[in-house]
């Protein structure tokens, strides 16, 4: 295996002292079986630890899985999750759940938080003694798998308001990697910019000081997935070697929560709600589809960020999913669902499903 620390130092980028140590307790708890709670806002990078604790442990050869849990239906999380027996139902066939095609693996449970009550027992029993049993089914299934899990929220929050398990809490962070946000550690802005402009074959390119300047200043309240997006777009519109403060978006003060509110009209939210996805790469999940199932976001609010979302990919529902950061096709056909079943489609008779939808799956 090679050096953690370089292995670590080479993905996961940043200088902070706080970075730093995260660098060194990946590289002491990856080769273990622990569970690991990874905390931090949106954008910070969770996914990366995640991958990097599979990447540096005995695993690395075996599926790496990663369940998002706002993504998956909450009648079908138990199905999805830990499978399905033959015959449980009129017409349904057995199917392997996302738990058992991560044998000998690892699985991420990204925001677990938002997993329902019934799944949660579910994956305590899992977590203590490594079996599950299908849905519908009586035979217990024996399996070998590392379990982390990841989440934005205050889960103390929730289980106070008896929305999240405490035992499966404790059972879940026998380690906590807590990311701070990217605002709190501005001294991981340039090598952050270098890596992004490696990455995406630019490295000829350099920035400015004055840049840098104005993007140590920024609070970014999308963290490091805002960063990245800032320095694609900048890399694309510079006319030379060297990135200058023009070549970036107007900054604008951070946007109040897309939640409706007195006085605020779906025009406003849908600018938010843009701005806080496709600009800064908040997921579509937790901004968009939690708050509008929760019933504190507006269906017109939602209707003109997908129409604007829509007119931006050229009438194209695939290139759309892009703009939010979706390429899995499982996912992308859940945001069709959801888009469908809720009438949150632009225009009449041309939202997913709909003759339009199915041009735009094709490209």
């Amino acid at each position: 295996m090679q050096d953690a620390h370089l292995v670590v130092r080479s993905t996961f980028v940043g200088v902070s002292p706080a970075i730093r140590a995260i660098h060194d307790l990946i590289a002491k708890i990856a080769p273990t079986m622990a569970t690991v709670l990874i905390a931090g806002e949106s954008g910070t990078g969770k996914e990366v630890v995640a991958r990097l604790l599979h990447r540096l442990s005995p695993r690395a050869a075996r599926p790496f899985v990663v369940v998002n849990c706002p993504a998956l239906p909450v009648n079908l999380q138990e199905a999805e999750l830990f499978g399905v027996e033959r015959r449980v139902a009129t017409e349904v066939d057995s199917r392997t759940g996302l738990l058992e095609t991560a044998d000998g693996g690892t699985v991420l449970l990204d925001e677990v938080g938002d997993l329902e009550q019934s799944a949660q027992a579910k994956i305590l029993r899992f977590v203590q003694d490594k079996t599950i049993e299908r849905v519908g089914g009586r035979k217990t299934v024996n399996l070998d798998v590392r379990l982390l899990a990841a989440t934005n929220h205050d889960l103390h929050h929730l289980i106070r308001e008896e929305k999240f398990r405490l035992d499966l809490y404790h059972r879940l962070n026998t380690f906590t990697i807590t990311i701070p946000p990217l605002r709190d550690r501005p001294e991981d802005v340039a090598p952050l910019v270098k890596f992004f402009l490696a990455v995406t074959g630019t490295p000829h390119l350099t920035m400015s000081a004055e840049a840098l300047a104005v993007l140590e200043g920024h609070e970014f309240p999308g963290n490091v997935r805002e960063l990245e997006r800032i320095v694609q777009r900048a890399q694309i519109v510079a006319d030379g070697p060297v990135i200058g403060p023009a070549d970036f978006p107007d900054f604008e003060a951070p946007k109040q929560a897309a939640t409706a509110t007195t006085g605020d009209t779906s025009a406003s939210l849908a600018h938010t709600l843009h701005d806080r996805v496709v600009a800064r790469g908040e997921s579509f999940w937790t901004v968009l589809h939690r708050p509008y199932l929760d019933r504190s976001l507006q269906a017109g609010a939602v209707r003109g960020f997908i129409a604007r979302a829509y007119g931006e990919a050229a009438g194209s529902y695939r290139r759309m999913a892009r703009l939010f950061g979706i390429e899995d096709f499982g996912e992308y056909k859940k945001l069709t669902a959801f888009l469908r079943n809720h009438g949150l489609g632009p225009g009449t008779g041309t939202g997913p499903g709909g003759r339009a939808a199915d041009e735009g799956a094709l490209d």
